[in-house]
């Protein structure tokens, strides 16, 4: 994509040499694998628990041994990485 020198946009190189439909493919969702350290949760995020419920400590567990077996969601940030 472009991206901006002191006002001036500036496209890629790569960028030069695409059709219209490759550069509206890059615009759209897609499934990438996305490092656990960069995945923030949702700031606003309405539900917390206060204490850990065997379910949800199960669940956990799960995670920790297995991974996790659907995809996420997730957006990117503005301060960088991505928000479920």
């Amino acid at each position: 994509m472009a991206s901006k020198l002191s006002g001036i946009e500036l496209t890629r190189y790569d960028d030069l040499f695409k059709t219209d439909a490759e550069r509206e493919a890059d615009r759209q969702e897609r499934i990438q694998i996305v490092p656990a350290a960069e995945v923030f949760p949702y700031s606003r995020q309405p539900y917390t628990i206060d204490r850990p419920t065997p379910d949800l400590v199960r669940l956990m567990d799960s995670i920790e041994h297995i991974g996790i077996a659907e995809p996420l969601i997730v957006r990117p940030r503005d301060a960088g990485g991505y928000e479920i």
